[in-house]
């Protein structure tokens, strides 16, 4: 079972672009398994791997009062959908064939932007770039399906267990590392903050616990502060 904690031997089975315009990401225990080949093949069956799908969600362009955010936090807010997904694709490619270019389409100069990054229309091309070019460059990550990796899950939130990825200070607190790196050399480790407020913890909360979209993208919202 993929939970909250260092999970070993995920490779990503999928990532894709859903009918909402997110990105989703699924992580998956042990080699991709080809279903008509296991079943054909001598031996018992094993069909029931261990999956975890993560949604990165559009940047939630409000306030704590649900007005419009100001552009600092606007921009910090970018960052924490595009630092993740970057943190991925260095595990596969080279700096080098890492290229992003977020604001293509937007018309935004140094001039205009913080006036209009913070336009609702700006906001949801920047995350369209952000998911697509992350789609293309991770269609040429060589790898992605077969490559084992140590994963750090953190809680989504106090009130919900389910795992998630960190969104912050990724270079300094990675989530993702491949498996030929010892446990000894391992940098997976859970921050100082991080265990304070028990989002090391997978442990289930009395009460429903059903995470509609508008549930997630607050949840990740609340831990990006």
């Amino acid at each position: 079972m993929i939970k909250v904690g260092i999970n070993e031997n995920l490779v990503i089975k999928e990532v894709k672009k859903n009918d909402k315009g997110s990105v989703e990401i699924t992580f998956q225990e042990g080699t991709i398994v080809d279903p008509m080949a296991a079943l054909n093949s001598s031996g018992s069956t094993n069909l029931n791997q261990a999956e975890h799908k993560v949604i990165i969600f559009p940047v939630n362009h409000n306030d704590a009062e649900g007005n419009m955010d100001s552009y600092k936090n606007l921009m910090a807010k970018i960052a924490e959908i595009k630092d993740p997904l970057d943190h991925i694709l260095q595990q596969y490619l080279t700096k080098t064939a890492i290229k992003w270019d977020i604001f293509v389409g937007t018309g935004l100069t140094a001039e205009t932007i913080q006036e209009e990054i913070r336009r609702e229309a700006t906001l949801t091309k920047i995350y369209t770039n952000i998911v697509d070019q992350f789609l293309t460059m991770a269609a040429q990550a060589e790898g992605l399906s077969t490559s084992k990796m140590r994963v750090l899950f953190i809680r989504q939130s106090k009130a919900k267990h389910y795992p998630r990825l960190r969104s912050r200070y990724l270079d300094r607190q990675p989530f993702i590392e491949s498996m030929s790196i010892t446990k000894e050399q391992s940098k997976l480790v859970f921050s100082d903050y991080e265990l304070k407020n028990g989002l090391d913890k997978g442990d289930v909360v009395s009460g429903a616990q059903t995470p509609s979209v508008s549930e997630a993208s607050a949840a990740d919202v609340l831990f990006a502060r």
